[in-house]
Order: structure tokens, then sequence, then C-alpha cells
């Protein structure tokens, strides 16, 4: 089956959806799965949603495919990076029994990430943004939310054509995608008083996603805080709704 071909045509038909939406943008900045192949394949497919991305025009994720295959530097070793990783390393645990894990294994299974794992774990990702065209280093809420508002059909028909595992948001939920009436919000799976991390079932076109809200991956929230806050959410959503987890896992994508 030619996976690599059946996202390309679909990803050329969405982008020129987007186009007609915002005719009059200078910068194009594209998004989607870093490898097609490899997402299609993997049991835990990962779907990364964030705010914006800016410079010149560029495809983020044949870019970060690029820097895969060529052994270059991933994010160009800044900050974001870190809090990718670690994310990463966490969320791949969803296929395994959180509950069995002790907080000490869980420190040694986080400390042992390979640059060589991460690098192959990163193609198995999907990487969006709100606002994919005219990007700033920082746009105001209000900025964002209209963006959204208007392109939410692209956001949703990437979601519902990547059908992730689960959907990570950086700091797009509160005054943005919650201001979409089209979005069902099912059931609080995880929401503590300290609203740092917070893991909603959204209801997106008929399908149910986990959708974990926290802080946008720049923020300077310590690193190995950010992860094991992370692991702690997944682990309080299975044991309150045994074998969640399980039913995200080995997902079909790409409307096959």
């Amino acid at each position: 089956m030619d996976i690599l071909g059946i996202y390309k045509t679909w990803e050329e038909s969405i982008k020129k959806e987007y186009e007609s939406l915002w005719p009059n943008m200078n910068v194009f900045n594209w998004d989607g799965v870093v490898s097609p192949d490899d997402y299609y394949n993997a049991n835990v497919k990962v779907m990364f949603l964030n705010r914006e991305a800016y410079g010149d025009d560029y495809n983020i994720n044949e870019e970060l495919k690029k820097q895969i295959d060529n052994g270059l530097t991933i994010f160009g070793n800044k900050g974001i990076k870190r809090k990718i990783k670690n994310r990463l390393r966490v969320l791949k645990l969803i296929d395994k029994k959180l509950c069995e894990i002790s907080d000490e294994a869980f420190e040694q299974y986080a400390d042992s990430y390979s640059e060589n794992e991460f690098r192959g774990d990163l193609l198995k990702v999907a990487y969006c943004n709100i606002k994919k065209s005219d990007g700033k280093k920082e746009s105001k809420k209000s900025d964002l939310r209209e963006c959204y508002l208007k392109n939410r059909e692209i956001i949703k028909e990437q979601i519902s054509f990547f059908n992730p595992s689960i959907i990570v948001g950086g700091n797009v939920f509160d005054g943005i995608i919650e201001q979409d009436e089209t979005i069902e919000q099912r059931e609080d799976l995880y929401a503590p008083q300290s609203h740092y991390v917070n893991i909603y079932s959204l209801g997106i076109r008929g399908k149910e996603y986990p959708y974990v809200d926290i802080c946008h991956p720049s923020s300077t929230k310590n690193d190995i805080v950010d992860r094991f806050e992370l692991f702690k959410a997944l682990q309080y959503v299975e044991k309150n709704h045994p074998d969640y987890w399980k039913t995200r896992c080995g997902l079909r994508c790409f409307n096959l």
C-alpha cells in the first residue's frame, strides 16, 4: 500500500483549502505527520497541537524529517526540544500497564531515553499548529482564537485523518479551542485544582479523543517535574478508567 502517496494526495487537498481561507497570507508554515509510513505503523499515535510557527515559508514536519535523516540537531537544540522529548517519552507508555510502574522505575525509564530513540519516535508523531501562516513569536490569545475559529475545520480534518491515540495541546485550550461549540467536552478524565495538566475527553466529528491540556513546551516549567506530572496524570486516568489507554492503541488512520 502506498501510504506516502495517499497521505500526500490528502495533504495537497487540505493545503489548498487552507490557502483559500487565507488568500493574503505572507508566510505559509505547513505541518502534519513527520513520516506518514512510520506514523501509520505506530501503535501509539501522538499529535502535538501547539500555537503557531513563525519564520520563512517552510513545512515543519518536512524540516524535522530532514533533521532526523541527516543526523542534524533536532529543533536546533532549543529549550523546546527538552519538553517535547520528555513528553514523548512519557506518552509512549500508554500501551503499558501504567499503574504497575513505580515512580523509581519511571524515572529510570525517562532518564534512559537516547537521542536515537527520540529521533525514531519523533518520526511517528503529528506536529501541528493552530496558526499555519504569518506566525509571530508572540500572539495575543484573542488573535489565536480568531484564527482557530476561522480554520477550525482544517484542524478537525487533520485530527480526523490522523486519528491520534492522544492529543497534547501546548496552551491552546483555554480561551481558544474551548470556544468551539462544535467540539463536545465529554468528560474530565483528569482535572486537578492545580490546572497544570488536565486531560479531557473531546468529541470531534463523532469520535472521542483524549486531549492533554498542558503548558506550551517553551514554558519555564522544570523539565523533570513536567514529565513526572504528565506521568501521574496518565496513571490517574488508567486507575479510574481501566483499559482506557489500551483502547487508544493500534488505531487506524488516513481513512484506511
